[in-house]
């Protein structure tokens, strides 16, 4: 074959995927689109909401969360590209908790003990809400991993659906 027959047939080949990822949806595109960030803070959990034992019984949220969310926030802004929007589309994350240990030979390696996983990424989903994500309804999938490592951070991978 000459080379105007293989540009025909590659011309044609695009042509069929790009109807193909319009048709079936982004799930069957020749490329993915992923984003992944890592943030320098050690994970922390959010456990249920709190309430006052006055007589209103007011709820309320931990301020160490708070202030944990905020710093969160703030390193994860400085990881964006100044024109970034938060995304409004269907995505599935994947989260990575690295817990600080000094025994060397725990490192890589799963941590079984708490806070629990669900905790991790419902802090985790609050605080991305807004920033990367314009809801946490978005998030249609969701997977997380504790482990063990050198130092404390929290690595996020957020791939378009």
């Amino acid at each position: 074959m000459n080379f105007i027959s293989q540009s025909i047939i590659f011309v044609a080949y695009i042509v069929f995927f790009m109807y193909i990822s319009t048709y079936y949806g982004a799930r069957f595109a020749l490329c993915k689109t992923v984003y992944k960030y890592t943030i320098d803070i050690r994970p922390k959990a959010k456990q249920s909401t709190r309430f006052t034992s006055a007589k209103n019984h007011q709820c309320y949220t931990d301020h160490k969360i708070l202030k944990w969310t905020k710093e969160f926030r703030a390193k994860l802004i400085n990881n964006l590209h100044k024109r970034w929007k938060p995304l409004k589309q269907k995505v599935s994350i994947k989260y990575e908790f690295i817990f600080k240990n000094a025994k060397q030979k725990t490192w890589g390696k799963y941590k079984d003990t708490s806070p629990d996983v669900d905790n991790l990424c419902k802090a985790a989903n609050d605080a991305i809400k807004g920033i990367l994500i314009d809801d946490d309804k978005y998030i249609v999938s969701q997977q997380a991993v504790k482990l063990y490592s050198k130092e404390d951070c929290i690595r996020i991978e957020l791939e378009l659906l």
